[in-house]
């Protein structure tokens, strides 16, 4: 095992050892948070490196995420997401960096991945710092709206496509069928069987 992350171990193990002891005023909670953001960057960028250089296939896995879904008991859906995160980071050096320093969070990393496309790659090489900046200042549900305004003006057809989807998604509700059973139905499709489409 490597020294540093021996090193972590017992560091960790000396929290853990310490139970209800281990301080909980609302300075340390801050600085916990930190720090396990911290420790989630590196481990998303070594899970990168682990995804590049193939080092799960000698274990007959067919894809990382399918490696990390069995030796480390983890959900495939989590493992997909933790090997996507890791990927994305270098489309994001600043969010990278924030993230390593524990100033931003896996859901900030998360939120501008899922913005990243060929569309946006050029406004985000351009507007990533002051992303980066509005992610370290407001508020998560803020920057979230930040970084759907961005969207619009940087991909205005893939932000519509969006609006649509999630619409549709929401626009769901139960109809009775003929035998009694209830079944879910979206407007999109209730349209369609009255168009005589379906």
């Amino acid at each position: 095992m490597d020294h540093d992350i021996q090193t972590l171990k017992a560091a960790i193990d000396s929290l853990v050892d310490a139970g209800p002891l281990v301080p909980a005023d609302a300075e340390s909670i801050v600085d916990l948070y930190r720090q396990f953001n911290r420790l989630e960057a590196v481990l998303s960028e070594a899970t990168a490196a682990f995804d590049a250089s193939e080092d799960w296939a000698l274990d007959g896995a067919k894809t990382s995420s399918a490696w990390l879904t069995r030796r480390c008991r983890m959900p495939t859906s989590h493992a997909r997401r933790v090997v996507r995160r890791g990927r994305e980071l270098r489309f994001l050096p600043e969010f990278a960096r924030a993230w390593s320093k524990g100033d931003v969070t896996s859901a900030h990393v998360d939120t501008m991945a899922a913005a990243h496309n060929k569309a946006t790659e050029a406004a985000l090489d351009r507007d990533e710092k002051v992303l980066c900046d509005q992610a370290t200042t407001l508020d998560f549900a803020r920057f979230s709206t930040a970084i759907d305004y961005w969207r619009q003006f940087a991909d205005p057809d893939g932000a519509e496509d969006q609006d649509e989807k999630r619409r549709a998604s929401r626009d769901v509700y139960l109809e009775q069928s003929f035998n009694g059973r209830f079944q879910r139905v979206s407007a999109t499709t209730s349209a369609n069987f009255s168009d005589g489409v379906i």
